[in-house]
């Protein structure tokens, strides 16, 4: 081959080199529209996953294309994920505010998410009229305005648009029924049946049978409805919403055999959504185990599926199986450690059982990989709870709130939270600031009317809830109304209230309490215990209600009679621990230090805190000073905030554990919980006074004495005073020492 030949011999590998290469990456690279197609088919198949994998692509390829977008939020929808769907909308309706089906997309969304919102209502109602402006000629539009304007309460205008909209589209479908939507949801059955028969006789097909069979099911015409949901199985074997409509006829009929076979069908059928409704079907229909083997049936077959493995989690703590719960959550963060979802679900788990650095672990990932997840910041906050972190606590519930204003249960915590502070006009501001759709919530009520009663706005109080019981008769704010009457000395009128509580939940013992205390705030501490022996009388087999009357009989002495009905309480299946936890308190009353110690150890020796705590307590009593201070840390280790262990353990290092720093740091932080508890204040000003502070154990000492007196504060208000160079005041805090009990202060002096 001369040079000439072998040169052009290079050029022509070069250039069909070349176009491998870019034929190669072509392959590699769909285009838009290829992505676009590409989502659309796995759209129309269920694989939602996939079909937004592919959406975001074409997205990136082309990002000022609103198509992508609004086919993204088809795909969101499709999985119920409705705040990603209303962010794709709205990206499209900006590249593209004539974009008219997004526009009537989200203003439909808005609307039937709106409960009342007037502000959403507007924003939707703003959408679908620019939806018609885009596009006068379609029938979308009008019937989306139709329904902003209906759930506005417009709904003569409502309904003569949509009539308006049928007679000019009548091969449009859904305009009449959104019609018979709107004339059922006021009560007017028959012309919403009429508006889904005419259009059944204009234009015949499965969408308005089903419509009517749904119709039907609704105003329990059941033997109507099977026919024609069965009418279109006939048809259409795979149409999953006649198979659904069938499957609630025959449970609603009592077949269950029958609906689980149907249900079985349904999971069959393609799209994610439907896999696990058979399990479903189970666990409603009480075969939790049938259910447990469906489920982790369906787990080996779709592994990737978090719907079902999400159910399976809850299904095994449901049935107490929490170590299968945990070992699948931890087989699904191996496989893929940036799943989200299980991170969640196991955090949740490692808080119930006390796990804390291992939830800290998994919501540090959580965030790391989503910081805008306000459901970890939300399970942060309850973590930091158990750790005693409250201002980090109120730091996280309001993150919550700001990435998610309707996180109802984030904003009672943080206004409780609040209270707790005495910050009880940010508590009401915060309540105020809910949105319109949870306003009439009554646990949202109920914190409002906490705050209220805080700030001492008795007569707004009062007003609201006259006003909420008229719309609601819910228990909670009976017991309100009876707390309210008895601070306002209506005793007959709490009394009342008590017993309306009682009467739809027996078991209720914050409206026992407040039924007892209508007679001993008044002194008559017989008519309370026989009123609460009375109430029990009827309650014999309820175990809460039996330990509040052993309860008020112990608190007024009668221990014996109390020691009776917890001995028999004892016998209840899962009332043996509190009714020996009880005992060891009676035990402790009558100084039976070796019989209360006998009941607590085995329970202390199987982690139960309270148990470990009294057990100190015994210990302390008895003088085993090493071991109630050993017991007092364990309780600390577990629980970072416990007032009287604080305390306890704060006191025994001042007087007996020769470390009067440690002392002092367990008694300030005992002090930051319980400021004005007399035994707090004492326990800190010891510890002042063994580090030397002498003028604030003084302001601490007299303040725990005006409290309530007794020989050891005045013997350590002595001895401070003494300090101090106050000689006089000393002698005479020790005169009135000698006077409470001369036996403490030889005790004291001999020590």
């Amino acid at each position: 081959m001369n040079s000439v030949s072998f040169s052009r011999f290079i050029h022509i590998f070069a250039l069909f080199g070349l176009i491998f290469v870019w034929s190669g990456c072509s392959r590699l690279r769909p285009t838009e529209s290829q992505y676009l197609a590409n989502g659309k088919s796995k759209l129309v198949h269920g694989d939602y996953a996939r079909a937004i994998l592919d959406f975001k692509n074409a997205a990136q390829l082309a990002p000022r294309d609103p198509e992508p977008f609004y086919q993204m939020a088809e795909a969101y929808e499709s999985e119920g994920d409705l705040s990603s769907t209303v962010a794709c909308l709205r990206k499209a309706i900006q590249l593209n505010p004539k974009h008219s089906t997004a526009q009537a997309k989200l203003a439909e969304l808005l609307a039937d998410g709106a409960r009342g919102e007037k502000t959403l209502l507007a924003e939707a109602e703003q959408h679908a009229r620019a939806a018609l402006a885009a596009a006068p000629d379609a029938a979308n539009p009008r019937r989306v305005l139709a329904l902003t304007m209906w759930q506005q309460g417009k709904t003569k205008e409502a309904v003569q648009l949509l009539q308006e909209t049928a007679a000019n589209f009548p091969r449009d479908l859904d305009t009449p029924l959104m019609l018979a939507r709107i004339e059922l949801a006021e009560g007017r059955v028959p012309a919403a049946e009429q508006a889904l028969q005419r259009a059944a006789g204009q234009s015949p097909g499965t969408k308005i049978e089903l419509a009517l069979a749904d119709l039907y099911l609704h105003i329990g015409r059941i033997p109507q409805a099977e026919g024609l949901f069965r009418s279109v199985i006939k048809r259409e074997p795979k149409n999953a919403q006649s198979l659904l409509g069938l499957a609630v006829v025959q449970v609603r009929q009592g077949k269950m055999e029958q609906a689980d076979q149907t249900y079985q069908q349904i999971a069959s059928l393609p799209g994610e959504k439907y896999h696990p409704l058979h399990a479903l079907f189970l666990l409603n229909w009480g075969r939790r185990d049938a259910a447990i083997s469906e489920l982790e049936r369906l787990i080996k077959e779709y592994p990737k599926d978090q719907q079902i493995s999400a159910l399976l989690v809850s299904t095994y703590l449901d049935a107490h199986r929490t170590r299968a719960a945990e070992q699948l959550l931890t087989k699904l963060l191996k496989k893929n450690p940036k799943n989200n979802r299980a991170l969640l679900e196991r955090a949740k788990l490692y808080l119930d059982s006390g796990k804390l650095r291992e939830a800290q672990l998994d919501l540090d990932q959580v965030l790391h990989l989503q910081p805008d997840s306000a459901e970890a910041h939300y399970l942060k906050a309850k973590l930091q709870g158990l750790d005693g972190q409250d201002l980090n606590r109120r730091q996280e519930l309001a993150e919550t709130l700001r990435l998610s204003p309707t996180y109802l249960a984030a904003r009672i915590e943080l206004a409780q939270l609040l209270l707790s502070a005495n910050s009880a006009q940010s508590a009401l501001d915060l309540c105020n600031s809910a949105p319109e759709s949870q306003r009439k919530s009554v646990p949202l009520i109920l914190q409002r009317n906490r705050a209220l009663l805080a700030l001492g706005n008795l007569q707004k109080l009062r007003a609201t809830i006259d006003e909420e019981r008229k719309l609601s008769n819910a228990p909670e704010l009976a017991l309100q109304d009876g707390q309210l009457r008895f601070r306002q000395r209506d005793f007959a009128g709490a009394r009342a209230d008590a017993k309306e509580v009682l009467s739809k939940q027996p078991d209720d013992i914050d409206a026992l309490n407040l039924l007892a205390s209508t007679y001993t705030v008044q002194k008559q501490i017989p008519a309370a215990i026989e009123a609460i022996r009375n109430y029990a009388a009827t309650r014999s087999a309820s175990v809460p209600v039996q330990q509040f009357l052993a309860q008020i009989l112990a608190a007024h002495g009668d221990l014996d009679r109390a020691r009776q009905i917890f001995n028999s309480l004892r016998s209840k299946p899962g009332a043996a621990e509190n009714a020996d936890l009880a005992l060891a308190q009676i035990d402790l009353a009558q100084n039976k230090l070796d019989a209360a110690r006998e009941r607590l150890a085995p329970l202390a020796a199987h982690g139960n805190s309270q148990a470990i705590l009294w057990l100190a307590t015994v210990d302390m009593r008895g003088r085993r000073f090493p071991a109630a201070m050993d017991g007092y840390r364990k309780v600390l280790a577990s629980d970072p905030t416990n007032v009287p262990a604080l305390n306890n353990l704060a006191f025994l290092l001042a007087e007996r554990g020769g470390n009067p720093a440690e002392a002092l740091k367990f008694a300030q932080q005992a002090a930051e919980r319980a400021p004005d508890h007399p035994d707090v204040q004492g326990t800190l000003a010891i510890a002042l006074y063994r580090n030397g502070v002498y003028q604030q154990a003084k302001q601490q000492m007299e303040a725990a004495v005006s409290h309530k007196d007794n020989a050891i504060r005045r013997y350590y208000l002595s001895l401070i005073d003494d300090r101090i160079g106050d000689p006089e005041q000393s002698r005479s805090n020790l005169k009135a020492a000698m006077r409470l009990d001369p036996n403490v202060v030889v005790e004291m002096q001999n020590r």
